[in-house]
């Protein structure tokens, strides 16, 4: 890397953080005065790229200053340029962009921007829509026939006379069904045949005369990966800009993550105003939530032309865009009743409320069950009784003999077995109508999207924070409503997150000693609780599905099977959640989730406060876990907690004690709703005990 500095030497050297190999700086004097303007240039193969934002140099060393820290929260060094010069904020990647298009700084070559009279075409309302890629001009005449308009003509295993003979055809053929037809890649032809328009990737874009495609009357649509490449597009003023992969996809090799929905969602605020085509891995599972981003375009490849119907594939394609168009919503087509499931279901079909329609409804839906144990067994049974259509059995662990207590999915039999496996074995024995897909890679944040896409709604009955904070970030990032139950002990909790509501991170914040609780493996659990709980949890599914009774949606039931109290705890949305109260959500990263210590204090300084009578104790435990332990203060269940608060004395605020600092947590967002000030003791009566 290069550095070269112009008029002063200070420059360079506030610079130096900005120098990365392949990607040269050059800063210049762009006008005579006392305060010297400057701004970035990369030479990449050979051609230079300015960046059109001006620097004034009393500005230089808080612009390199930012693109450090940039660098070190993960952009890369041409993104942290373009992020250091738009804005004074420093973001880490997946937050919102803390700019509008009109203040990025954007990249064009050679100049500033294209001559005046180089304006590409703009597109007009519906003239995107659903857009099929094929590979040979025959495509357009069979996929019209299921009201395919639009059309990219992309041939990468031609050359020569045979490829521009395909890319006459494609064109004559457009234009006799009068169709849109964008070439990919090759300008020049696209300009001698009038195409509508014509697709160029980056690295086209330094060969391509851009004023002849403009002059010629030419549409322009331009693929961009990243913040970098985006920032050269909105140079250009495209007709369209394309941003992928969203999803994983097979058919060519990308240098590029996928980026997921999260960051179409991002691209589409940035970008208002300028039309985006998603493209990428998208199946027409995934329509209905890509086209909820508000794109104007959904690029599609394999899944039509790679479908067993090609013609019937995109039919579905085309009307799932207008249906989407038309109403705002888009789910697969709904398969009827047939005969056998009619008298199966029959008790359900006799239900007002469920009927024929309902059970449809539970035919054509899709379920991902997060863990096939305790809690699993009994939501899958009862879910797959109920006529779900399709159940995902997402366990990669094995049967265990201690398992049988309570997982009774298994015999004794299926010991040292698959757990997907066998859950899927029993299900389809008791209802063959059901489809089960055992899913036994291991949940990590590279797979959970991909997992996730395509089900309608997840039910989490893992046993471990790590996984659960993962369900409910991926479930935030889908869109997905969560239905999350738990068990410990002899109490029972269960809860639904809606999209639109608080999610399990407001509930548990994450980082907050939540490893100390331990699982099922290290701490004892009555057997027929969790029978109790996952029977709940089918309970709040299959409403859900149907759409009826009133759901546990931003609640929290809280039971004790010992004495049966029971409690319902209102779950508000904290507006300092990191995972739904952000405007995007941020990667996926438990480690270093955003912890909220202030809520939370140490037994040193519990210890200290009490010595200085500063605080009050608060024991939120049950009476029969008082009555073992406890270490003084004043004692007030957590299920009685949000009705007694104001038995309370309030002259001082609060140190709120459990056993391990779960219970505690809840009770400190109790008494802040009711103004109390208090705190939660950081690993509880556990940690205190040592």
């Amino acid at each position: 890397m290069k550095v070269f500095s112009g008029s002063t030497k200070a420059w360079a050297e506030a610079s130096e953080s900005l120098v990365t190999d392949g990607l040269f700086l050059l800063a210049e004097a762009q006008a005579p005065g006392p305060v010297p303007l400057y701004r970035a240039l990369w030479t990449l193969n050979g051609k230079k790229l300015w960046l059109n934002r001006r620097v004034a140099w009393p500005e230089a060393r808080e612009v390199a200053r930012r693109v450090r820290e940039l660098g070190a929260l993960g952009w890369s060094p041409r993104d942290a340029v373009i992020l250091a010069v738009s804005s004074r904020k420093t973001i880490a990647p997946g937050e919102a962009w803390p700019f509008s298009k009109r203040e990025l700084a954007w990249v064009s070559s050679p100049h500033e921007r294209p001559e005046p009279s180089v304006r590409f075409l703009p597109l007009e309302a519906g003239e995107l829509g659903f857009y099929a890629i094929v590979d040979r001009a025959d495509w357009l005449e069979r996929l019209a026939l299921s009201g395919v308009k639009t059309f990219q003509l992309r041939i990468k295993d031609l050359s020569g006379p045979a490829l521009a003979q395909e890319l006459a055809r494609g064109v004559a053929t457009a234009r006799s069904l009068g169709l849109r037809l964008w070439i990919n890649d090759y300008w020049k032809v696209a300009v001698e045949l009038g195409a509508w328009g014509v697709h160029l990737g980056q690295e086209d874009l330094e060969s391509a005369d851009l004023a002849a495609i403009a002059s010629a009357g030419v549409r322009l649509g331009v693929s961009t990966h990243c913040l970098f490449e985006v920032a050269r597009a909105v140079g250009i003023q495209p007709s369209y800009l394309a941003c992928g992969p969203i999803f994983p996809t097979t058919l060519k090799a990308m240098p590029f993550a996928p980026q997921g929905l999260g960051a179409l969602g991002r691209w589409k605020s940035l970008l208002d105003g300028t039309p985006l085509v998603a493209i990428g891995g998208i199946t027409l599972a995934d329509l209905g939530q890509v086209l909820a981003t508000g794109v104007e375009g959904v690029a599609v490849v394999s899944a039509v032309t790679q479908a067993p119907d090609p013609v019937l594939a995109a039919r579905e394609f085309v009307e799932g865009v207008a249906a989407y168009r038309k109403t705002g919503f888009f789910r697969l087509r709904e398969e009827a009743l047939s005969a056998s499931e009619v008298d199966r279901y029959r008790s359900h079909l006799l239900l007002p409320s469920v009927g024929t329609e309902g059970q449809k409804k539970l035919k054509n839906a899709r379920v991902l069950c997060i863990g096939a144990g305790g809690l699993g067994s009994p939501l899958l049974l009862y879910l797959a009784a109920a006529g779900v259509g399709t159940l995902g059995v997402r366990d990669d662990d094995r049967v265990e003999v201690a398992n049988l207590q309570r997982q009774v999915l298994y015999t004794h039999a299926d010991v040292n077995q698959a757990k997907a496996s066998v859950a899927r074995t029993r299900l389809e024995a008791i209802n063959p109508h059901v489809r089960v897909l055992d899913l036994t890679d291991r949940l990590v944040p590279e797979n959970a999207q991909e997992i996730f896409r395509g089900f309608d709604l997840v039910a989490d009955g893992s046993d471990n924070f790590a996984t659960r904070y993962l369900v409910n970030h991926t479930c935030r990032a889908l869109g997905l409503p969560l239905v999350s139950a738990s068990v410990r002990d002899f109490q029972g909790q269960c809860a639904v997150f809606v999209p639109e509501g608080g999610c399990y991170n407001c509930l548990y914040p994450a980082n907050q000693g939540e490893s100390s609780l331990g699982t099922c493996r290290d701490r004892g659990i009555l057997g027929v609780l969790t029978g109790v709980m996952g029977t709940i949890q089918a309970a709040e599914v299959v409403k859900l599905l149907l759409g009826i009774g009133e759901s546990l949606a931003s609640r929290l039931l809280v039971l004790d099977v010992l004495t049966w109290d029971q409690k319902s705890f209102h779950l508000p949305r904290d507006p300092r959640c990191p995972v739904c109260s952000s405007a995007i959500l941020q990667p996926f990263s438990y480690q270093e989730a955003p912890c909220q210590a202030d809520l939370e204090v140490s037994v040193a300084q519990t210890r200290s406060w009490l010595e200085s009578g500063l605080i009050e104790l608060l024991d939120v435990r049950t009476d029969g876990e008082r009555a073992q332990f406890h270490i003084g203060g004043h004692h007030l269940p957590l299920a009685r907690l949000e009705a007694e608060v104001d038995s309370l004395p309030h002259d001082k605020p609060y140190v709120v004690y459990c056993a391990v600092g779960q219970r505690s947590q809840l009770a400190v967002k109790i008494l802040g709703e009711r103004g109390v000030q208090a705190w939660s003791l950081k690993g509880g009566i556990t940690n205190w005990r040592g």
